[in-house]
């Protein structure tokens, strides 16, 4: 939480989107990042705490 608070604060004109995705599948992630790509196009950045690092790589 810490680091979305300094981004928030730091840059405020950044538009901060948040996705849960709960049982850190490489499958889920992918899916869920492909599809939010395809409704808003390629985010600036990604930021992943949780696991499923392979499907954001894939997804991208």
């Amino acid at each position: 939480m810490g680091f979305r608070r300094v981004l928030r604060c730091e840059f405020p004109h950044l538009k901060i989107e948040e996705r849960v995705t709960s049982d850190d599948s490489t499958g889920t992630t992918r899916e869920q990042l492909v599809a939010h790509i395809e409704a808003h196009g390629c985010p600036a950045a990604v930021y992943n705490l949780a696991g499923a690092n392979l499907g954001v790589a894939e997804a991208l």
